[in-house]
Protein backbone atom coordinates (compact mmCIF):
# COMPACT_ATOMS: atom_id res chain seq x y z
CA UNK A 1 0.00 0.00 0.00
CA UNK A 2 1.20 3.50 -0.36
CA UNK A 3 1.96 5.62 2.29
CA UNK A 4 -0.94 7.96 1.43
CA UNK A 5 -3.38 5.63 3.01
CA UNK A 6 -1.41 5.40 6.38
CA UNK A 7 -1.82 7.85 8.79
CA UNK A 8 1.00 9.69 10.18
CA UNK A 9 1.74 10.43 13.50
CA UNK A 10 4.55 13.61 14.36
CA UNK A 11 5.44 14.06 18.40
CA UNK A 12 5.35 17.17 18.66
CA UNK A 13 5.71 18.29 22.55
CA UNK A 14 5.43 16.01 25.58
CA UNK A 15 5.29 16.69 28.56
CA UNK A 16 4.99 14.59 31.69
CA UNK A 17 4.12 15.11 35.86
CA UNK A 18 5.24 12.50 38.49
CA UNK A 19 4.35 12.70 41.73
CA UNK A 20 5.53 10.33 44.70
CA UNK A 21 1.75 9.45 46.24
CA UNK A 22 3.78 6.60 48.75
CA UNK A 23 2.84 8.78 51.75
CA UNK A 24 -0.70 9.81 50.53
CA UNK A 25 -1.71 5.96 50.13
CA UNK A 26 0.00 4.67 53.64
CA UNK A 27 -2.10 7.30 55.32
CA UNK A 28 -5.54 6.26 53.35
CA UNK A 29 -4.31 2.69 53.77
CA UNK A 30 -4.15 3.27 57.70
CA UNK A 31 -7.25 4.95 58.00
CA UNK A 32 -8.83 2.24 56.70
CA UNK A 33 -7.14 -0.25 58.90
CA UNK A 34 -8.04 2.01 61.66
CA UNK A 35 -11.49 2.15 60.28
CA UNK A 36 -12.05 -1.25 60.34
CA UNK A 37 -10.56 -1.89 63.33
CA UNK A 38 -12.72 0.01 65.36
CA UNK A 39 -15.97 -1.07 63.56
CA UNK A 40 -14.63 -4.69 64.24
CA UNK A 41 -14.29 -3.80 68.12
CA UNK A 42 -17.57 -2.42 67.69
CA UNK A 43 -19.08 -5.23 66.03
CA UNK A 44 -17.36 -8.25 67.45
CA UNK A 45 -17.67 -7.20 71.40
CA UNK A 46 -18.72 -9.50 73.47
CA UNK A 47 -20.97 -6.67 75.29
CA UNK A 48 -23.78 -5.08 74.19
CA UNK A 49 -22.42 -1.24 73.21
CA UNK A 50 -24.79 1.81 71.94
CA UNK A 51 -24.28 5.22 70.70
CA UNK A 52 -27.08 7.20 72.23
CA UNK A 53 -27.81 10.92 71.39
CA UNK A 54 -27.02 12.95 74.58
CA UNK A 55 -30.09 15.02 73.85
CA UNK A 56 -33.20 13.04 72.71
CA UNK A 57 -31.30 9.57 74.72
CA UNK A 58 -32.65 7.79 71.81
CA UNK A 59 -30.37 5.18 70.53
CA UNK A 60 -28.87 6.16 67.30
CA UNK A 61 -26.42 2.38 66.81
CA UNK A 62 -25.70 -0.58 68.26
CA UNK A 63 -23.71 -3.57 67.88
CA UNK A 64 -24.33 -7.53 67.13
CA UNK A 65 -24.11 -8.15 70.63
CA UNK A 66 -26.93 -5.67 71.47
CA UNK A 67 -29.59 -7.26 68.95
CA UNK A 68 -28.86 -10.53 70.47
CA UNK A 69 -28.76 -9.51 74.23
CA UNK A 70 -32.05 -7.88 73.95
CA UNK A 71 -33.50 -10.76 71.75
CA UNK A 72 -34.27 -8.35 68.82
CA UNK A 73 -34.63 -9.32 65.14
CA UNK A 74 -32.47 -6.66 64.03
CA UNK A 75 -30.12 -3.10 64.80
CA UNK A 76 -33.12 -1.56 63.35
CA UNK A 77 -35.20 -2.75 66.81
CA UNK A 78 -32.82 -0.84 68.64
CA UNK A 79 -32.39 2.43 66.91
CA UNK A 80 -34.43 5.24 67.84
CA UNK A 81 -35.74 3.50 71.03
CA UNK A 82 -34.78 5.17 74.61
CA UNK A 83 -32.52 2.95 76.62
CA UNK A 84 -34.67 3.47 79.83
CA UNK A 85 -37.89 1.91 77.98
CA UNK A 86 -34.83 -1.60 77.84
CA UNK A 87 -35.04 -1.22 82.16
CA UNK A 88 -37.25 -3.23 83.72
CA UNK A 89 -37.62 -0.33 86.65
CA UNK A 90 -37.50 2.65 86.17
CA UNK A 91 -34.77 5.11 87.29
CA UNK A 92 -36.29 6.90 90.31
CA UNK A 93 -35.05 10.80 90.59
CA UNK A 94 -32.16 10.32 92.97
CA UNK A 95 -30.93 7.18 90.83
CA UNK A 96 -31.06 9.78 87.75
CA UNK A 97 -29.82 12.48 89.89
CA UNK A 98 -26.46 10.15 91.12
CA UNK A 99 -26.10 8.97 87.36
CA UNK A 100 -26.09 12.51 86.35
CA UNK A 101 -23.31 13.47 89.38
CA UNK A 102 -21.24 10.64 88.53
CA UNK A 103 -20.87 11.29 84.81
CA UNK A 104 -20.38 15.20 85.79
CA UNK A 105 -17.68 14.03 88.35
CA UNK A 106 -15.83 11.32 86.74
CA UNK A 107 -16.47 11.19 83.55
CA UNK A 108 -18.55 8.10 83.89
CA UNK A 109 -21.07 6.33 85.45
CA UNK A 110 -21.66 2.30 86.07
CA UNK A 111 -24.60 0.09 87.38
CA UNK A 112 -25.91 -3.01 87.76
CA UNK A 113 -29.81 -3.09 86.63
CA UNK A 114 -32.24 -5.53 85.84
CA UNK A 115 -33.40 -4.91 82.11
CA UNK A 116 -36.26 -6.86 79.99
CA UNK A 117 -35.66 -7.91 76.17
CA UNK A 118 -38.08 -7.16 73.15
CA UNK A 119 -39.33 -10.75 74.08
CA UNK A 120 -40.38 -10.09 77.47
CA UNK A 121 -37.66 -11.75 79.32
CA UNK A 122 -35.39 -10.46 82.15
CA UNK A 123 -31.93 -10.31 82.94
CA UNK A 124 -29.40 -8.46 84.50
CA UNK A 125 -26.56 -6.43 83.20
CA UNK A 126 -23.65 -3.87 84.29
CA UNK A 127 -24.45 -0.44 82.28
CA UNK A 128 -21.49 1.63 81.60
CA UNK A 129 -21.90 5.12 80.54
CA UNK A 130 -19.58 7.37 79.29
CA UNK A 131 -19.70 10.65 77.04
CA UNK A 132 -17.75 10.97 73.81
CA UNK A 133 -16.68 13.19 71.00
CA UNK A 134 -17.16 11.26 67.61
CA UNK A 135 -16.31 12.90 64.35
CA UNK A 136 -17.11 16.56 66.59
CA UNK A 137 -20.46 15.22 67.35
CA UNK A 138 -21.17 14.33 71.36
CA UNK A 139 -22.35 11.06 72.36
CA UNK A 140 -23.34 9.03 74.59
CA UNK A 141 -21.28 5.12 74.77
CA UNK A 142 -23.40 2.66 76.51
CA UNK A 143 -22.05 -0.65 77.02
CA UNK A 144 -23.72 -3.48 78.96
CA UNK A 145 -22.42 -6.75 80.22
CA UNK A 146 -24.53 -9.17 80.51
CA UNK A 147 -24.16 -10.09 84.38
CA UNK A 148 -26.55 -12.52 84.87
CA UNK A 149 -25.23 -15.95 85.81
CA UNK A 150 -22.71 -14.18 88.41
CA UNK A 151 -26.39 -12.45 89.87
CA UNK A 152 -28.14 -16.15 89.77
CA UNK A 153 -24.78 -17.72 91.51
CA UNK A 154 -24.81 -14.79 94.40
CA UNK A 155 -28.77 -15.23 95.11
CA UNK A 156 -27.92 -19.29 95.69
CA UNK A 157 -24.78 -18.32 97.50
CA UNK A 158 -26.93 -16.22 99.99
CA UNK A 159 -30.08 -18.74 99.94
CA UNK A 160 -27.64 -21.45 101.22
CA UNK A 161 -26.34 -19.15 103.66
CA UNK A 162 -29.93 -18.32 104.46
CA UNK A 163 -30.09 -22.21 105.02
CA UNK A 164 -27.35 -22.68 106.99
CA UNK A 165 -28.19 -20.11 109.55
CA UNK A 166 -31.98 -21.67 110.33
CA UNK A 167 -30.45 -25.06 110.39
CA UNK A 168 -27.61 -24.16 112.76
CA UNK A 169 -30.38 -22.12 114.84
CA UNK A 170 -32.63 -25.02 114.92
CA UNK A 171 -29.78 -27.02 115.82
CA UNK A 172 -29.10 -25.07 119.07
CA UNK A 173 -32.84 -25.26 119.94
CA UNK A 174 -33.09 -28.78 119.67
CA UNK A 175 -29.97 -28.97 121.81
CA UNK A 176 -31.44 -26.36 124.60
CA UNK A 177 -35.07 -28.18 125.09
Amino acid sequence: LPDLFLPHFYLIHARGLFTDITARRQAEAEIHRSRDLLRAVFQESADAIFLVDPVSLLNLDCNQRAVELFQASSQADLIGVNGASLHRFPFSVAEQAEAQHSLEQWGVWSAEIEYRTLQGYFFWGNIAVKQIQLAEQNLILVRITDISYRKRSEMLLQQQAKRDHLLKQVAFCTRES
